[in-house]
């Protein structure tokens, strides 16, 4: 049995009850959004961490998926630059405002500081205070 099947069939629903049934509960949602399958899940992957961040406001690991997913939606916004921007130049800045303030709650500085930069250049892009250039690849980190 191939990886797909186990995650479609077994850990995804597996995970939806989770959810379902420990509602106060962040894990499951932590994983949904680490493990999500655009073919059974129609909610973004952030909304999961973000469901998360509700309920433990804290959790490095909530706060962590909801900056990464945020920086992901912006750079796939700003990849065909510096010909097309393909989002919202206003939403894409309060989106790295939002990066700015949940990477300092994070307990490595080297993180934080790392996901601040990315932050700050997307939202220079965003604004056009600086020139803004395609990225070629673009995508979560998989250090979540």
């Amino acid at each position: 049995m191939t990886a797909h099947p186990v995650m479609t069939g077994l850990v995804l629903p597996t995970l939806k009850d989770w959810a379902a049934t420990e509602p106060d509960d962040p894990w499951p949602h932590i994983l949904l959004g680490r493990f999500h399958d655009w073919t059974l899940d129609d909610r973004h992957p952030e909304r999961h961490f973000r469901a998360a961040m509700m309920i433990a406001p804290d959790m490095i690991e909530a706060r962590r998926g909801v900056a990464l997913w945020l920086l992901d939606i912006v750079e796939r916004n700003q990849h065909h630059l510096p010909e097309d921007y393909l989002g919202d130049r206003a939403a894409d800045t309060a989106r790295m405002e939002e990066v700015i303030q949940l990477s300092a709650g994070l307990p490595d500085p080297d993180e934080a500081e790392g996901l601040r930069r990315r932050a700050l250049r997307l939202r220079g892009q965003a604004t056009g205070e600086i020139a803004g250039e395609g990225l070629t690849t673009y995508g979560i980190s998989p250090a979540i």
